[in-house]
């Protein structure tokens, strides 16, 4: 065997180093875990496996499907329910929550049955009221609003609404429901109302789902029009009147709750229709 040369020698000795450069380590350190590529896709597999089964993502998707039970029980309510009903709800401008369960809304006809209109709205603002309270339904609410990456600002709406901040928490539960609308279309560019329209239309369509009385609401009351000083009664509900001021008594515990569950359908809708 010829013996090693100084140059043969400095290079073999360069070699054997090489196992002691830094950046070689660092790539040696990264692709150690990876070496077997079986393993790693087990491993993979299971860290997937655990956050669908987590009980974030369980408490989503089981929303998920009793949004869809609700809204079906909710257009049978809906088309079920007396003509005038439909009408004092129309005139009040309020629409009833769909995780309200089927005997909720038919106490709203038991009521409309023994004190009319002015009853049946009594009682489904106390139904809202109670449902914003319920442990269960705010767990849920709270899991939604989170994945919509609006809890920050959704938190302190229902925070105001809590402390009787009325007059806080319906504007920005306003603007927040328009955001959420424009956040599932990537909307961007000036919005015009012909567009959130549209948008809105594409959105309830998407999952099936449609009512009348939510029509009413979005064009007799959230999108009503209306014009500075033209001597008009203002519309009892609308984005335009209360968002550019021109609405200045609207600071109620009863429009407040409209507004959140205002809020609350557009982000079940659009949960609904993504999982569509």
């Amino acid at each position: 065997m010829t013996p090693p040369t100084p140059e043969t020698q400095d290079t073999f000795g360069e070699a054997q180093g090489l196992d002691r450069s830094p950046l070689l380590r660092e790539f040696a350190h990264v692709l150690g875990p990876i070496r077997n590529v079986q393993q790693v896709l087990e491993r993979v597999g299971r860290v997937v496996a655990g956050i669908l089964n987590s009980p974030e993502m369980l408490a989503f998707a089981k929303g998920v499907v009793q949004f869809a039970q609700s809204m079906r029980e909710w257009q049978k309510w809906i088309e079920q329910a007396p003509e005038q009903l439909r009408v004092a709800l129309k005139d009040e401008g309020v629409f009833p929550h769909p995780q309200l369960s089927l005997h909720d809304l038919n106490s709203v006809i038991q009521e409309f049955s023994k004190d009319g209109g002015a009853g049946a709205v009594h009682r489904l603002y106390t139904l809202h009221d109670e449902l914003f309270q319920d442990e269960a339904f705010r767990r849920s609410l709270q899991c939604r609003w989170q994945a919509s990456g609006r809890w920050a600002v959704l938190e302190q709406v229902l925070r105001a609404h809590e402390l009787g901040l009325y007059g806080v928490s319906i504007p920005a539960a306003l603007a927040q429901a328009e955001g959420i609308v424009v956040g599932a279309f990537r909307h961007s560019g000036q919005l015009t109302v012909k567009k959130l329209r549209e948008y809105l239309l594409r959105l309830r369509k998407s999952p099936n789902i449609d009512g009348p009385v939510l029509d009413q609401f979005i064009d007799d009351y959230l999108f009503r029009r209306f014009v500075h000083g033209d001597g008009a009664p203002l519309p009892r509900f609308s984005r335009h009147a209360i968002l550019h001021g021109a609405d200045i008594a609207y600071g109620t515990k009863d429009k407040s709750l409209t507004a959140l569950v205002w809020v609350d359908y557009l982000l079940m809708l659009v949960s609904s229709s993504r999982t569509a």
